[in-house]
C-alpha cells in the first residue's frame, strides 16, 4: 500500500477557484469570518483538487486535510483504509500547562525529563500524533489524546499504560470506552487550549525550533485491535507533519510532495510507528 501526502505553501491560494466548490463547501467559504482563515481555506481546498481531483476529495479514496500557519496538508491512502494527517507550525504556547491538561502521565513525564531546547519538539510531535490519530479512528480530539500513548523508547514504557481517565490504552485489551466528559465538546478540531483554560497569547514562551534532534525511538498504545502505523515529518525547521493509518501496517512508500513550487519533496522523518513499535 502506498499513501500520498501534500504539503500546501499559501501561494496555492492563487490556485484557488470558488467555482470548483461543492454548494455545502462554497457557503461554509462564505460564512467564514476572519481574513487568515479564508486564506487557509483556500489553500487546503486548492490542494485538495491538485491531490484528489476534488475539493471535497474522491468518494472512494480515504484523504484528510489540516491546515496551519497559511499552510496546507493532504493525505491519502488506498480503500479499505482509514488516515488521518496534522500538520502544526511551532508557536508561542503554554506547551506544558496543555500537556498537563490532556497528555497521558507518562507523556508529560517526558516532556518534562527533556532540555528546554527539545521540549518543543518533543511536544509538537506528540500533538501531531494524537491529531491525526484522531482523525484516522474518528475519535474526539481529547479523547484521542489521552487515550493514545507515545513515548520515548528510552523512557521505559510499561506494558499497560493508564490514561488519565482510568481508561487502558493497552491495544490488545480492546477498544476503551470514552467517557462521556471526552465527548462533550471535543470533537476533532476544537481547541484544547481552550477547554484547558490556557490562553495562548497570554502566556510568554519563547519559540524554541530547534531541529537538533536526533531520530529516536518511540512506542505507541492506540484505542484499535486494527494494524496500524504513524509517521511524523519535519517539512521544516518549525513545522511538524503527522499521518497516521489504521486498516493497514503494510505501507510500502510514503510520496511526500509540496505544491505549487517544488513538486516531489524530501522530508526529515523523525518518527516511524507500526503497530506501536518504531520501523
Amino acid at each position: 500500500m502506498s499513501v500520498e501526502v501534500w504539503l500546501g505553501s499559501p501561494e496555492a491560494a492563487l490556485q484557488f477557484d470558488i467555482d470548483g466548490l461543492s454548494p455545502d463547501e462554497r457557503a461554509r467559504y462564505e460564512g467564514i469570518k476572519g481574513e487568515r482563515r479564508r486564506r487557509e481555506f483556500a489553500v487546503s481546498r486548492a490542494l485538495r483538487w491538485t491531490a484528489l481531483g476534488s475539493s471535497s476529495g474522491a468518494p472512494s479514496q480515504p484523504s484528510s486535510l489540516s491546515h496551519s500557519g497559511g499552510w496546507a496538508a493532504v493525505a491519502c491512502a488506498a480503500p479499505g483504509s482509514q488516515i488521518g494527517v496534522d500538520l502544526e507550525f511551532h508557536r508561542a504556547r503554554n506547551l506544558l500547562g496543555i500537556a498537563r491538561f490532556a497528555f497521558d502521565p507518562a507523556e508529560i513525564a517526558m516532556i518534562e525529563a527533556q532540555p528546554p531546547e527539545h521540549q518543543e519538539d518533543v511536544f509538537f510531535t506528540l500533538w501531531t500524533l494524537k491529531e491525526s490519530m484522531a482523525k484516522a479512528l474518528g475519535l474526539p480530539l481529547l479523547a484521542a489524546a489521552r487515550q493514545c500513548v507515545f513515548t520515548l523508547d528510552d523512557m521505559g514504557v510499561p506494558d499497560s499504560l493508564r490514561g488519565r481517565n482510568g481508561t487502558s490504552t493497552d491495544r490488545h485489551a480492546g477498544t476503551p470506552t470514552i467517557d462521556a466528559d471526552a465527548k462533550i465538546g471535543m470533537q476533532t478540531g476544537t481547541s484544547i487550549e481552550r477547554a484547558a483554560g490556557v490562553v495562548a497569547d497570554s502566556v510568554d514562551v519563547p519559540v524554541l525550533a530547534s531541529d537538533s534532534m536526533g531520530v529516536q525511538l518511540w512506542r505507541g498504545q492506540v484505542p484499535t485491535d486494527r494494524p496500524w502505523m504513524a509517521r511524523v515529518f519535519r517539512p521544516r525547521p518549525d513545522m511538524a507533519l503527522s499521518i497516521a493509518v489504521i486498516g493497514s501496517d503494510r505501507v510500502d512508500t510514503v510520496t511526500t510532495r509540496e505544491w505549487p513550487t517544488a513538486g516531489s519533496a524530501e522530508w526529515r522523518s523523525v518518527v516511524a510507528l507500526r503497530n506501536g513499535k518504531t520501523l
